[in-house]
């Protein structure tokens, strides 16, 4: 079976990180690989609007908004390995990448959709879910900024892992490429394209490996599971928690330096992309609903003050702009 590689570009055409792109998906087609390349702006993605339609029964987590969203998905549903390449936009990926984040989360989470329906994928079929979603894939990121300052790409690929979680995509490699403001400016900087060529070859050559022989390919980075390094620090604690993955780790300074420790006895289940944690934070949620439940009619009562409340609302006219 031919093995399917897509990479999506959220730049401007033929701009830098759709070059990377390009270069990357080569190296895979060179690998056998077939590749396709989707031009994230070619496509009317609206922002998820939080109705909730997607996960009413019977609906297959579809969501109700009309855009070209179910072609985009099923490009992504047939491919085994996907290549993500944003520009960097305020220190993160671009607006576009979360909107689609957003659309592709939780009504594609595999586990939960899997643990909500008693393991059995035969109701997971009868429910309305694409079990494409079920399929194993690899995943990389590319993230290109103008910036010389690596504090101003701080959150580059940190936030991609918000597209790749639900589906639970192994990620395995991600490139920075800084100082490339220009069109075509990364063609001067041989280092950052012979690394896409390397993600590319990583890409073809993991697909279909089982989960225990895939491996990172990039920096070590501070996190022994994502490899990012954006912690949240409690003032006065001694551990951190990545901001990534959610792992806690207990900080030390020998000679000056802050090293990170990290117990894997018992950080493994607690890291975010496990069955277990997956389906905590979904047990979470449900009883929060449970909770709610009881007070749903006080809630309406007060609600129905700020429902009735009517200021000024701004809405859009006729388009002006150029």
């Amino acid at each position: 079976m031919t093995k399917k590689v897509l990479g999506i570009s959220y730049g401007r055409p033929n701009g830098n990180d759709e070059i990377l792109t390009k270069i990357a998906l080569n190296a895979a087609r060179e690998e056998g690989c077939e590749v396709e390349l989707i031009r994230f702006n070619d496509f009317k993605i609206l922002p998820c609007t939080g109705c909730g339609a997607c996960h009413a029964p019977g609906r297959g987590g579809k969501c109700v908004l009309k855009d070209d969203m179910p072609l985009l998905e099923d490009r992504i549903m047939e491919a085994d390995g996907v290549i993500f390449a944003s520009p960097i936009f305020i220190w993160g990926p671009t607006g576009g990448f979360t909107a689609m984040s957003d659309r592709f989360g939780p009504n594609r989470d595999r586990v939960l959709i899997k643990w909500r329906n008693g393991g059995d994928m035969e109701k997971v079929k009868e429910a309305g879910y694409d079990l494409r979603i079920f399929k194993e894939r690899v995943a990389a990121y590319i993230a290109v900024g103008g910036t010389m300052n690596p504090n101003y790409a701080s959150m580059a690929t940190s936030l991609m892992p918000c597209m790749t979680h639900s589906m639970q995509f192994r990620v395995i490699d991600e490139l920075i490429a800084t100082n490339s403001t220009m069109p075509g400016q990364v063609c001067y900087r041989p280092d950052y394209m012979q690394k896409a060529a390397e993600i590319g070859r990583e890409i073809a050559r993991s697909i279909g490996l089982p989960k225990e022989e895939l491996q990172w390919y990039g920096d070590a980075g501070t996190c022994p599971y994502c490899h990012h390094n954006l912690f949240n620090i409690d003032n006065g604690a001694k551990t951190v928690t990545c901001c990534t993955c959610g792992v806690e780790g207990t900080v030390s300074i020998n000679r000056g330096r802050i090293h990170v420790e990290f117990d894997r006895a018992t950080q493994d289940i607690r890291q975010r992309e496990t069955d277990e944690e997956m389906i905590s934070h979904g047990i979470e949620i449900a009883d929060h609903m449970k909770l709610w439940e009881p007070n749903k009619e006080k809630v309406m009562e007060k609600m129905a003050k700020y429902k009735n409340y009517k200021p000024t609302m701004v809405k859009p006219g006729p388009r002006t702009n150029p």
